[in-house]
This record gives C-alpha cells, structure tokens and sequence, in this order.
C-alpha cells in the first residue's frame, strides 16, 4: 500500500510549465528587432537630412532673393554727380567702381534716392541752384572669419546720404555666407544698331546642415566640395532705368537747375 502511494504521487506530480523566455530567445529576439530598426532608422535620418536640405535650400532662395532685389533697386537708380561745366561721360562703366585689396572688393557708386521725398532731393528753396541730391552706394566684400583659408565672406551695403538730407549712415549686413559677389557692366548690340547698357549681378551663397562642416570649409569647387555642402547660384540683368530716362530725354539741357550732386 505504501509503495502504490509512492508511485501515485510520483505519476501524479505535474509537469512544470514554463512562464517565460530563455536568455537566448531574448537574445535572438532582440537581434531581430534590432535588425528591423536599423533599416527604419535609416530611412529616417534619410527623410530628415533631405527635408532640412530643402528647408535650408528654400532658406538660401529667399536670402539671395532679398539680396538681388536691393542690388537691383540700387543700380536701377544708379547716376553720378554732374556739374554744370563738366563733360558728360554716358559709358555706363565710368558709374561704378571697383576696388580690390587683399581679397576683399569694394563697388561704389552714386544713386538717386527715391526714399525720400521728392522736396528733399530737388530742393526749391536754395539760391541760384537747384541740384539734385544723391547717396553713395558701397557694396563690401570682406572676411567672415580670422583664417585666411574660410572661403565665406559677409556682404555689407553702405549708403552714404548727402549732407543737405540730415541722416546718417546706413550700414547692413545683407549676408555672411557669400562665397561669390560681382557687379559687371554689360553692353549687348543689336542688329539694327542700338546699343543698350546693363549692370549683370552674381551671387553665389553657401551653406550646409552641418554647421561643423561649415565652421572647418576651406577652398572648394563646384565638383570637388565636401559632403553636405549646399551651393547655390544667383544672377540678375538690371537696366539703369534712373541715368538712361534721364540721359535720352530729348533736348537735355544740363544747367543750374539739373545738375547732380552727390557726396564724396
């Protein structure tokens, strides 16, 4: 009887039941899940390195496009100081100059300022004359950083009021990602024999996600620039409508009363 209880409760003792995982279904499990992640993570940083590149693409336009619309309207208004007994020189290049010096560039030139009002700039009151007022434009090249080797430089405009309007120098930094600034006379020939002068802006603006990169640039080129490195080019043609309605106007009769005076 003793012995059948043994065997009893020997058959009758349960099974045990397993209620949780090995270390090695965790570890397989988690190699799995990792392996599902990586792509995904992938796709993601891919998805969010090309949205920023098109947010800083779009950033970029409206930069170079707020830049190109004041070089625009400054050479569109573009003139130079006349006296009555000087002769007139209408060679659109003689109206902006270009100064060069250690790298850095310099565009100076004289424009009518429509900013004012127009009783401002065509005095009535002042005896004997009536000059018309204008403003020197400088537009500044200059180095965005102590090493010589970073190619990004920052675009400065200067404008210089004339004396009889009472305000001061107005200075703004138009950007400091530059890495390619010109303002070049043009003249095209047409077939009929009229000749018409422009003024072509260049504009080349860099920028990149990766400010490190950014901060390390050194000389590059279009087919040989670093990872990440947005390039960005800009040009415009500007008409000096201001000179040329004023110059061709028939019958210009150039006296007391229409010269141009500008500072120095």
């Amino acid at each position: 009887m003793k012995k059948h209880l043994t065997i009893s409760i020997i058959k009758g003792f349960p099974e045990s039941s397993r209620s949780g995982f090995t270390l090695l279904e965790l570890l397989i499990t988690a190699s799995c899940v990792i392996l599902l992640m990586i792509p995904t993570i992938q796709i993601f940083q891919t998805s969010s390195r090309g949205s920023l590149s098109g947010m800083l693409t779009i950033k970029t336009t409206l930069e170079a496009r707020r830049i190109l619309k004041r070089v625009h309207l400054d050479l569109k208004s573009i003139s130079k100081p006349i006296s009555v007994s000087q002769n007139i020189e209408c060679e659109i290049g003689s109206f902006l100059s270009e100064t060069s010096f250690s790298g850095n560039m310099e565009y100076k030139f004289h424009i009518f300022p429509f900013s004012y009002e127009l009783n401002q700039v065509i005095p009535t009151s002042v005896e004997n004359s009536a000059p018309r007022y204008l403003n020197r434009i400088i537009y500044k090249l200059l180095p965005n950083s102590t090493n010589p080797a970073f190619p990004l430089k920052k675009l400065i405009r200067e404008e210089i009021p004339h004396p009889a309007l009472g305000s001061q120098t107005k200075t703004t930094v138009l950007s400091e990602r530059v890495h390619f600034f010109q303002i070049k006379p043009l003249e095209i020939h047409s077939s009929q024999g009229h000749n018409q002068q422009y003024f072509y802006i260049t504009l080349q603006l860099v920028d990149s996600i990766d400010k490190s990169t950014l901060e390390n640039l050194s000389g590059f080129t279009a087919l040989s620039r670093p990872p990440g490195i947005i390039i960005a080019d800009y040009t415009d043609l500007v008409y000096p409508e201001f000179w040329c309605e004023w110059f061709n106007r028939s019958g210009p009769n150039f006296n007391w009363h229409s010269y141009l005076e500008g500072p120095p």
